[in-house]
């Protein structure tokens, strides 16, 4: 829909005023959370809007890496696989004549967050040099 619409059906529901808004309230999500919410497809000029984005947690999986096939299938992982076809995601909106972009943020994951999702998400170096440290301090 047009920007009026989306606006007023109430499902867009949060703005941002740039797209450098949006980054700083998704890394905060991420970080909140413990979860990697990353961009997985774009469309280009619809009907009543510039742009589209649509981001996806990195448990949702992807239907365009072939399947891994084992090469010891008996082995027994340590950990589960990542991908879970979690349904949590964030439509993003770009409109003519505004800067303002409109988003719908779906955050029910199928998976648990916080501490329990750890496991699964990309760490910096930064951060596992600052657990590294803390543990060997003993905090």
């Amino acid at each position: 829909g047009s920007f009026r619409y989306d606006q007023e059906s109430g499902h867009y529901n949060l703005s941002w005023g740039s797209l450098a808004e949006f980054d700083t309230w998704r890394q905060e999500v991420e970080r909140a959370d413990s979860v990697e919410i990353h961009l997985a497809k774009k469309e280009a000029n619809g009907l009543n809007y510039s742009w589209k984005h649509v981001y996806w947690c990195t448990r949702q999986g992807t239907s365009r890496i072939k399947p891994y096939e084992k090469k010891n299938p008996n082995q027994i992982r340590k950990i589960g696989s990542k991908q879970t076809g979690c349904t949590c995601k964030v439509d993003l909106k770009a409109y003519p004549g505004t800067n303002i972009l409109l988003g719908h943020y779906q955050k029910d994951h199928d998976h648990p967050i916080n501490v329990q999702n750890l496991i699964y998400t990309r760490i910096s170096t930064e951060a596992k040099d600052k657990a590294r440290e803390s543990l060997k301090q003993g905090i």
